[in-house]
C-alpha cells in the first residue's frame, strides 16, 4: 500500500512510498517549512491501489448501463410495444436480470466506498 503525506496549508504532497516514508516526509516537512509547528489538518492519506481503482471504474461503468436502461424503460413505458412486452414471456427473465445488475452494482459501490480499509 502507497501513503503520500499532504499539507493543504502548503498545498504540497510527499512522493507516493511506504508509511515510514510519509512519516519522516512530515517530520521534515514541519521541521523545514514551519519551523517545528503543527499545520492545520495535514494528514497522511492512503493511495488506492489496482483493484480500489479498477472496482471504482466498473462502478461508474454499471451506473452508467442502470441510467441507461431506466432511460430506455421510461422510453419504452410511454410506447404500446411496453405493454405488449409486459404480457410476454421476456418479463421475468429481464426484471431478473436487472436485479442482479442491481445488486452488482451495490456490492461493487459498498466496495469501493467502504471506511473499513
Amino acid at each position: 500500500m502507497a501513503y503520500i503525506y499532504r499539507c493543504p496549508q502548503c498545498k504540497v504532497s510527499s512522493p507516493r512510498g511506504s508509511w515510514g516514508d510519509a512519516k519522516e516526509q512530515r517530520r521534515r516537512h514541519r521541521a523545514v517549512v514551519h519551523q517545528g509547528l503543527l499545520p492545520d489538518s495535514d494528514r497522511i492519506d492512503e493511495e488506492p491501489g489496482f483493484v480500489r481503482q479498477l472496482l471504482r471504474l466498473i462502478g461508474e461503468l454499471l451506473r452508467w448501463l442502470v441510467d441507461g436502461a431506466e432511460w430506455l424503460i421510461r422510453r419504452a413505458a410511454r410506447s404500446d410495444a411496453w405493454q405488449s412486452f409486459r404480457a410476454s414471456r421476456y418479463w421475468a427473465p429481464t426484471v431478473r436480470a436487472l436485479g442482479g445488475v442491481f445488486v452488482l452494482a451495490c456490492a461493487v459501490y459498498a466496495c469501493t466506498h467502504s471506511t473499513l480499509g
